[in-house]
């Protein structure tokens, strides 16, 4: 079944957002959304990749360290597959870069970013600086 659309009817909005049903085929779906639109909204189909391999090694997580340049760690949270997976970014505060990168756990992310800091340290790339970055990396600005 890997790499079938399942189509999912949902009605509502924020706290009033729920699952009408899941169907196989987008027809069914759509005669689900009939009968579960009334005078207070329309109900909506969402399609969804079933057992989607994001490509994600087993064992590997995203996640996210903070950290000044002298290597102190501010953050280190996981991230969300979803979330932009840069190598690196300053963080905005004029201080801390963010390093995002695929690790087994909290240690193994924060050695990851050591080992990038120290990197971008040592080739006179380190910048806490977010329009230099940019400049640099062709980013857009916001």
């Amino acid at each position: 079944m890997e790499g079938k659309t399942i189509y999912v009817v949902t009605a509502g909005d924020y706290s009033d957002y729920g699952i009408c049903g899941v169907y196989s085929t987008k027809a069914k779906a759509k005669r689900a959304r009939e009968l579960f639109t009334d005078q207070w909204g329309r109900a909506r189909i969402e399609e969804y990749e079933l057992d989607k391999d994001h490509g994600i090694p087993d064992g590997m997580l995203p996640w996210t360290v903070r950290m000044l340049k002298d290597g102190e760690v501010m953050e280190c949270d996981r991230a969300s597959v979803d979330d932009t997976m840069r190598h690196w970014v300053p963080y905005g505060d004029d201080e801390t870069v963010c390093f995002d990168m695929l690790a087994k756990d909290q240690t193994h992310a924060v050695k990851i970013a050591n080992e990038r800091r120290a990197g971008l340290i040592a080739s006179g790339l380190w910048t806490t600086d977010v329009d230099e970055w940019r400049e640099r990396n062709k980013e857009p600005q916001s």
